[in-house]
């Protein structure tokens, strides 16, 4: 799964959000623990829009 398509499934909505924000979100959508983990071991602790968000879980893979 790229970035761009967690983003998409789990994580739209409001922006900014913090990492902890995203974290609940993507439980909300039902995201798979792999998800929510990868989620939650971002570096970035606030992001201002998706875009960030996908930025973050590319440098991360």
């Amino acid at each position: 799964m790229t970035a761009s398509t967690v983003v998409q499934k789990y994580l739209m909505g409001d922006y900014p959000a913090s990492r902890d924000e995203l974290v609940d979100r993507a439980r909300r959508q039902g995201a798979d623990q792999a998800i929510v983990s990868l989620v939650r071991n971002l570096q970035v602790e606030r992001f201002t829009s998706a875009a960030d968000v996908e930025r973050a879980l590319g440098e991360e893979h």
